[in-house]
């Protein structure tokens, strides 16, 4: 999700997640939004048994690298929160392409990797995937749910 990006854009129905992270909506606003992002993170890190996720930068050629959001301490699960739970509109759709297209490239230069578009509903999910089976070069990335085992 980007600053650009509304408050009225952000759902939160998450599924339960272990203790001690919680889930629930944070507010509205863009700082909410991103804070709402931090604990999807948090919350999939756990389902995920995995130490803390943490943007960072990451290189995808010789001096090129991509903001990700969400990056374990190995290098090896790459995630891009979206705090969407119902059904992609279309207004935000191309946030959501956007960070297909980076996970892909992410991935593809980290082999072995994970890279995993995380959502915060199964309707949201069910969109994402329709997008990853329209271009078959984005398969290398999961569209995943909080709470929702993926591997």
């Amino acid at each position: 999700m980007t600053a650009t990006d509304t408050p009225s854009t952000a759902q939160s129905t998450t599924a339960p997640s272990p203790a001690p992270h919680t889930c629930a909506p944070v507010g509205s606003g863009v700082a909410s939004l991103r804070a709402g992002e931090v604990q999807l993170l948090a919350c999939f890190a756990a389902t995920q048994r995995r130490g803390p996720l943490r943007a960072a930068r990451v290189s995808v050629s010789e001096g090129s690298t991509v903001l990700v959001a969400g990056v374990d301490a190995q290098r090896s699960l790459f995630v891009e929160p979206h705090l969407l739970a119902g059904p992609i509109a279309a207004d935000q759709a191309w946030a959501v392409m956007q960070d297909l297209f980076k996970l892909a490239l992410v991935a593809r230069t980290h082999p072995g990797s994970r890279a995993v578009l995380l959502l915060a509903g199964e309707p949201a999910a069910v969109a994402a995937r329709r997008f990853l089976t329209r271009a078959p070069g984005l398969a290398v990335v999961e569209a995943a749910v909080v709470g929702t085992p993926t591997a």
